[in-house]
């Protein structure tokens, strides 16, 4: 697995990728007053703390309908728009997660 580097504004995250012909996946390490990683894939954005996650709203397939890979401005884009939302979502405990109750349409 090969990171590589993403700015913005005077910060520098790693990040890594993977993607096929199909769908892609990015995995940024980012810090909000903890250390945690975003993640992105066409149909979702979290961002995975050490004892939570935090699922956001923000579908980029949505955004970027067409795109098959990220480019790094797009990646940028879509942190901005994490940070805009003021990191809007809703939390899940590393319980809910493995229990896959957040897969009921009625969680939320």
């Amino acid at each position: 697995m090969k990171y590589k580097n993403l700015a913005k504004g005077n910060k520098i995250y790693n990040y890594v990728e993977f993607f096929d012909d199909e769908e892609y996946y990015y995995e940024i390490d980012a810090c909000f007053n903890q250390d945690a990683n975003v993640i992105i894939s066409p149909g979702g954005m979290s961002v995975v703390f050490e004892d939570r996650v935090l699922h956001t709203n923000i579908t980029p397939a949505s955004i970027f309908p067409f795109a098959k890979r990220l480019q790094e401005a797009q990646l940028v884009y879509l942190l901005q728009v994490l940070q805009d939302s003021g990191y809007e979502g809703k939390f899940l405990t590393l319980d809910e997660i493995n229990s896959e109750v957040w897969l009921d349409e009625d969680f939320y």
